[in-house]
């Protein structure tokens, strides 16, 4: 099966007049479900197997990251917690005589993901690419 792409075109942000593209894959949802229902077939295992080793690394993953670390399951990537100020609390002013926030001021805002090496290299391997339009952006 072929992954399509969409060649996006946007003008020059410098104002040389050039057209700059990039490119980006068009996405399909694909549910929970379905995926761990092609887990289980390509895998000759069913699916409530499947479902409990994901819910474990999904629960241990954020036990982990909560707990201080950095996360790498090969094959797959690394996983960090990413900090930031809660939303009802004002950021530092960073001038002399200002109060610092302390830690209940602090929260998990996200995770940061970084694909491993090997995960990228397969998929690479794996995908077929056709085109799937073309987007033109204007400044």
């Amino acid at each position: 099966m072929y992954a399509k792409y969409i060649k996006q075109e946007f003008s020059d942000l410098n104002g040389t007049g050039q057209t700059q593209a990039y490119y980006k894959m068009k996405l399909k949802p694909m549910s929970y479900e379905a995926f761990v229902s092609l887990c289980a077939r390509e895998g000759h295992t069913n699916e409530s197997a499947i479902l409990g080793v994901l819910s474990l690394v999904s629960e241990k993953l954020a036990l982990s990251m909560a707990e201080g670390y950095s996360v790498k399951l090969d094959g797959i990537g690394t996983f960090n917690a990413k900090l930031g100020m809660r939303s009802d609390v004002m950021q530092d002013a960073f001038e002399e005589g200002e109060r610092t926030h302390n830690a209940k001021s602090i929260t998990v805002t996200g995770v940061s993901y970084r694909a491993d090496s090997d995960l990228i290299r397969e998929t690479r391997q794996k995908c077929m690419l056709e085109k799937g339009g073309v987007s033109r952006l204007r400044k």
